[in-house]
């Protein structure tokens, strides 16, 4: 190599260093978790479907036997009256409709208790509570189980912030968030062994719309599950009892934006040992649609003047 052949050597090299630079591709910071400011209104609207089987054995003799399938329906607007460091701390929720359909071991079911109803939701973390606003609403035991599974105790809106990748990311990228994390967020409720369970969340592709650019991830979760909730206590699991969900999610990568949809698939099944003879094979399905978006409008509602919340029954009526 010569002298005079070196610049344009050199020259070549900064080129394709600078075309090298232009095709990386744009990275985001992926986060799931809502970021709230006082104010703020969100309208969602879910159709979530749930299946159980549980049939009971004592030897090889049916003892009992439960089947039942239920939809839920709901449209909702919320409203955020306080918040610290993006986190509501109060919110108004209003459910323009609620309704809960399908059959259980006792027959029809069919409820509507929660529509028209304003709910408050104070509190983070274990400390969330709900209570009714509406005066002289009465809401059904099984409204408010419902409403305490969505806002109280290990509630989805609180794991959601655990799936964020922890560097910023670019279509393509797959990680897997901290499964200790996750499973200490469900706490006893879901009794998991961290070290057989997974998670991975994958930044499938950017897509345009309007309100911005949304990604669209698929998560995977595969929890190994170490006993079955009954009727006293918990009954560890004979095989099975793995909880395994699926779920596509489309959601603006604007920060602090709450545009999104998603769909997610979740099945737990297993034969638990319920002692001696008796074995109980569980068998659960549920399908969940689910969207969000900015704005929405909020009937004026009554303001809430005790701090004290009214929170579920241990179960539901029948």
């Amino acid at each position: 190599m010569t002298l005079r052949s070196l610049p344009l050597v050199v020259g070549a090299l900064l080129v394709a260093a600078v075309a090298a630079r232009a095709a990386d591709p744009k990275t985001y910071k992926v986060r799931f978790d809502d970021v709230w400011t006082v104010g703020a209104v969100v309208t969602r609207e879910s159709r979530e479907t749930e299946s159980t089987e549980v049939v009971v054995r004592d030897a090889d003799k049916v003892v009992e036997e439960q089947k039942g399938s239920v939809t839920t329906v709901v449209r909702l607007v919320e409203k955020c009256l306080a918040a610290e460091e993006g986190k509501a701390t109060r919110r108004l929720v209003y459910f323009a409709s609620w309704k809960v359909a399908g059959e259980g071991s006792q027959g029809a079911l069919k409820d509507d208790s929660l529509t028209g109803t304003h709910v408050e939701v104070s509190g983070q973390g274990p400390a969330r509570a709900w209570k009714v606003l509406t005066p002289g609403k009465e809401v059904s035991d099984i409204a408010k189980a419902w409403l305490g599974k969505k806002y109280t105790g290990p509630a989805a809106e609180d794991a959601r912030a655990l799936l964020a990748s922890k560097d910023a990311v670019a279509p393509g990228a797959s990680w897997s968030p901290d499964i200790d994390l996750l499973v200490k967020q469900f706490g006893a409720a879901m009794d998991a062994d961290p070290a057989e369970s997974s998670v991975k969340v994958t930044f499938v592709e950017v897509q345009p719309g309007e309100t911005g650019e949304f990604g669209k991830f698929a998560m995977e979760m595969d929890l190994a599950t170490r006993s079955l909730q009954g009727r006293k206590g918990r009954i560890p699991w004979q095989d099975g009892g793995r909880l395994k969900q699926k779920g596509v999610l489309v959601r603006n990568l604007a920060d602090g934006a709450f545009d999104e949809e998603r769909a997610i698939e979740t099945s737990l099944a297993g034969t638990a040992n319920g002692g001696e003879s008796v074995r109980i094979s569980f068998k659960h399905k549920s399908s969940l649609q689910e969207a969000a978006g900015v704005g929405g409008e909020m009937p004026a509602g009554p303001v809430s003047t005790s701090p004290s919340p009214v929170l579920p029954p241990d179960k539901p009526s029948k």
